[in-house]
């Protein structure tokens, strides 16, 4: 009774299930199935609760038997389904942020500019023949 007052969880439909026969690495015959869903989360009834995005990967063995069990779920599912959304928002705008900085460092890092790649050619032609400078430069 006690758990009930504290703790109200629910799965939020629907619920995608998906099943794969045999394994990747040799072929044993177990099943893979997973299941994707989210769960509404209300700790206190007072409190507001919460939808978490949510992964279930099980590996089933030939006689029916669960071998591995592995639940993955998303912070940000929790934090976007706050009831303050300024949180939600700020979260949501930090993550764009990250992803444009992040974006732009790894351009400027693997990408070569095109000034580059224009010197590596006419390196390479001014190499094999010299009149082809001249005319790279009219």
């Amino acid at each position: 009774a006690m758990h009930r007052l504290f703790w109200r969880v629910g799965v939020v439909r629907p619920v995608r299930v998906a099943m794969w026969l045999g394994d990747e690495s040799g072929g044993d015959g177990s099943q893979k199935l997973m299941i994707d869903f989210r769960l509404r989360v209300q700790p206190l009834p007072l409190l507001p609760g919460a939808t978490i995005h949510t992964h279930s990967l099980l590996t089933m063995g030939k006689d029916g038997r669960v071998m591995h069990h592995k639940d993955s779920w998303a912070l940000d599912s929790v934090i976007e389904s706050l009831p303050l959304p300024l949180i939600g928002w700020a979260y949501r705008m930090a993550r764009s942020v990250v992803g444009l900085v992040t974006t732009h460092v790894l351009s400027l890092v693997l990408l070569p500019s095109p000034s580059m790649i224009y010197r590596a050619l006419l390196q390479r032609t001014e190499s094999s023949s010299p009149g082809v400078k001249k005319a790279l430069l009219a």
